[in-house]
């Protein structure tokens, strides 16, 4: 028999680590929208993949938030030594779609992405700085570590702030202006 025999299993067991398979599907379809050697079918594979990325992410939020209500369990998740180190991999994953926005929809002039891309970018700040301040607190208030015990996991919660800055520019390029100057 499988270890995961039902549905219900399957969202117990489920993680937020999920959240980097829709971050890899999101950097994947911009490299290769923004390959160098301009072959037609190559923008198309990744506006493909970026839908990919679009479906993978909705999936992962559902089962992720199906498990929150479900199970009631995200402070057991917050306090977790390593699942709280994959929280952040949310709102990169989130970076990554909001990246893809900018960068394909740009070239068409679509009248309402530049207001779409600050908005998700805005929402997506919120959830990078919580996870910035909420888990190294709680990690070093909830938590014992030993020095030998230290990895390099411990830094992961301040990337989506990282990540989620520089995609600050990118959005900060389809504005003009003093919304461009605030971004």
């Amino acid at each position: 028999m499988c270890e995961l025999d039902t549905l219900r299993d399957v969202i117990r067991g489920f993680s937020p680590a999920w959240f980097t398979v829709s971050m890899g599907t999101g950097i994947v379809s911009m490299l290769l929208y923004g390959f160098p050697y301009e072959w037609s079918p190559l923008k198309y594979i990744a506006m493909g993949i970026a839908l990919l990325d679009l479906l993978t992410f909705v999936v992962t939020l559902v089962l992720f938030t199906w498990r929150m209500v479900q199970y009631r369990d995200f402070f057991n998740i917050l306090l977790h030594p390593q699942m709280s180190m994959s929280l952040g991999a949310a709102p990169m994953a989130f970076t990554t779609l909001i990246t893809s926005i900018v960068t394909i929809l740009a070239p068409y002039e679509v009248a309402w992405m530049p207001t779409l891309a600050l908005v998700l970018w805005c929402i997506n700040i919120v959830f990078a700085v919580l996870s910035f301040l909420a888990i190294p607190f709680l990690v070093t208030s909830h938590q014992k570590h030993a020095f030998e015990n230290v990895n390099a996991t411990l830094l992961l919660p301040v990337v989506p702030t990282v990540v989620t800055s520089s995609a600050g520019a990118l959005v900060a390029s389809v504005h003009s202006g003093t919304t461009a100057v605030a971004v």
